[in-house]
Parts: structure tokens; sequence; C-alpha cells
């Protein structure tokens, strides 16, 4: 079933990989790809700040004396960072350079990035926070 916190955490997942997948098909250079990205970084961010302001502390309360799990949230932490730093630079360069040939490059790694995420946190993290929230019930 999944607790309601991962299904919506789920849920726009799926939303903002639709939303890369338009972007993808009407092209990152295009007026309306410029628009639709805008519309991808006002999900993402909201979803980051649920994902910091929900599930992180819990997580983090939960997994306390599992070396395990403090070691993947660790790992979870460090990695994101290092992906919100580049998603941030993309929306910057897309905003102070929009023509710049390197769009689609820095595009399609976002896109590559965001997707990988959303894997390991769907098939690692989520399982483990709804077993954690389970067990504690």
């Amino acid at each position: 079933m999944g607790t309601r916190l991962i299904q919506e955490l789920q849920q726009e997942h799926g939303q903002l990989l639709s939303q890369l997948q338009q972007v993808r098909n009407v092209g990152v250079e295009t007026a309306e790809g410029v628009t639709l990205l805008g519309q991808v970084k006002t999900a993402l961010l909201q979803h980051l700040s649920k994902e910091d302001e929900l599930l992180y502390p819990v997580f983090r309360e939960k997994a306390q004396g599992e070396a395990v799990l403090e070691g993947l949230l660790l790992m979870m932490a460090d990695e994101m960072s290092e992906i919100t730093e580049f998603v941030l630079g993309f929306f910057d360069q897309l905003e102070n350079k929009p023509g710049s040939p390197e769009i689609a490059g820095l595009f399609l790694q976002v896109g590559s990035q965001l997707l990988k995420r959303i894997r390991l946190e769907e098939v690692t993290l989520y399982p483990e926070y709804e077993r954690l929230i389970e067990s504690s019930s």
C-alpha cells in the first residue's frame, strides 16, 4: 500500500518525468520548452522542499542506531547536494544564457541525473522509510 507521503512523492516523480518528456518533445530551445522548464523547476523545488521537511527528518530519527541506514541517508544527502547544485546551475544558465549551445546537452544530463535519483529513491530509500514507519507503528 505505502504511506501517503511516499505515494505523493512517487506521484510527483511521475509528474516531473512527464514534464521532462514534454520538454524533450517540444525542444529545450523552444519558447514552449523554456516555459515547461520553468514549471519543472518550480515542481522540483517544491518536491525537494517536501522531502526535506517531511521525509528526511522522520527518516533520520527512525534510522538512529541503524548504521547501514544512517550511511544510506548520508550518501543520499551528499548525492542530492551534488545533483541540486548541477540542476540549479542548469536553470541559472537557462535564465542567463537562454540561447546557449550547451543548454541541450545540459538538459540531457539533468534528465539523466534526475531519473537515476528517482529510481534510487523509489527502489532503495522509500521502501526503507516505509519499513521503519511500519515497524514503529
